[in-house]
């Protein structure tokens, strides 16, 4: 098997030759043998993403971008190969986005520390954006551009630049006078509990898991949240994140790359 990226797109290939070979055939090496050239689009819904990809390849005639339900799938389907010029990380609005978010950019800033993620999404949370930029992000894609603005933002963040819309640019540049400042936040407004949980959620961990860490109820833990987003005065659980960074900035130990 060629060591190419397979391009379903111009070759008519049988279901099960493809189920069979296209996982397995996940590179990044152009014909030319250059590598690092690769795009990974991360996203849920099977056909959206593979729709993206087609996209993007019939656009920039790049063969190596490759399509992954997850974080987790991508970096197994590309143990060992070289790695991507850019993430392109989907965001979508469900009840557990900013928990998703959080995760995703954590595991990717440790793992590959040193490639720019860009989220595309339909959700203008300036809140969102904001603490996707303040872990690690690069760039946002609202879902309503077209291809070809899409494909430029994207060629600005492979050259090492920042895409963000006019009007995200603008809010999130505004976002700080709207922060509270440290001495506005006390931290013996929570209690112990409310304290413990709020140090699990900036780690973003899912209320599933927070309870099993914590010993309690995962319906307990939903109460803590509320409860904690009240008292910051906080819109979504990323915002929660935003808020308190400067009453964790010197106590959570610094991350290496």
């Amino acid at each position: 098997m060629s060591s190419d990226a397979i391009d379903l797109l111009p070759r008519r290939v049988s279901r099960e030759t493809a189920l069979r070979e296209f996982p397995k055939a996940v590179t990044f090496a152009q014909p030319n043998g250059e590598t690092g050239k690769g795009i990974c689009v991360i996203d849920q819904p099977a056909l959206t993403r593979d729709c993206l990809v087609a996209a993007l390849r019939s656009n920039t005639g790049n063969n190596a971008i490759e399509a992954f339900s997850s974080v987790e799938d991508m970096m197994q389907r590309t143990a060992g190969l070289a790695k991507p010029s850019v993430i392109l990380l989907c965001v979508r609005n469900t009840a557990d986005r900013d928990e998703r978010l959080d995760s995703a950019l954590q595991t990717i800033a440790k793992r590959l520390q040193t490639i720019p993620v860009v989220l595309i999404s339909d959700v203008d949370d300036t809140a969102l954006i904001a603490r996707a930029l303040q872990l690690g992000a690069r760039g946002y894609i609202p879902a309503s551009v077209p291809l070809s603005v899409a494909t430029l933002a994207i060629e600005v963040v492979e050259a090492g630049g920042t895409y963000l819309p006019t009007e995200i640019y603008l809010a999130h540049k505004h976002c700080p006078q709207d922060i509270p400042e440290a001495s506005e936040i006390n931290p013996k407004s929570l209690t112990p509990r409310q304290w413990s949980v709020l140090q699990a959620l900036r780690r973003g961990k899912a209320n599933k898991v927070i309870a099993i860490e914590l010993s309690m109820r995962e319906s307990t833990v939903k109460v803590h949240v509320r409860n904690i987003m009240k008292k910051l005065n906080a819109r979504n659980r990323t915002e929660v994140s935003f808020k308190t960074n400067a009453m964790f900035a010197q106590s959570e130990p610094a991350t290496t790359s």
